[in-house]
């Protein structure tokens, strides 16, 4: 979500950089440096219930309302949207291994 990597596009990076810069606005009481390392949604609420005290069930809703407002579309980085990835990625060819039935 925050977290820029080596291959971002300047535009990716100047992105990344505004909404770090609003979820600190919405909750100052996070660090930069806390803030830098949100990948996903998951991340971002599990760090607004550590640093706030309040219960996943209450820090959700508040993540999602912001994203929402934000214009950041729901967390592409939960575990089920990344097992898909892997098995596009696994059928296209990008698995060199060949898996074992279990």
């Amino acid at each position: 979500m925050f977290k820029s990597r080596s291959f971002d596009l300047n535009a990716a990076v100047g992105r990344k950089a505004h909404l770090r810069a609003a979820a600190k606005q919405e909750w100052p009481f996070l660090s930069w440096q806390e803030l830098s390392a949100v990948e996903t949604e998951t991340d971002l609420a599990l760090l607004i219930q550590k640093r706030s005290g309040r219960t996943a069930a209450e820090a959700a809703p508040i993540v999602r309302d912001w994203m929402e407002r934000a214009g950041i579309p729901p967390d592409f980085g939960n575990s089920s949207q990344t097992a898909k990835r892997l098995s596009d990625w696994e059928s296209e060819g990008g698995a060199t291994e060949q898996r074992r039935p279990s």
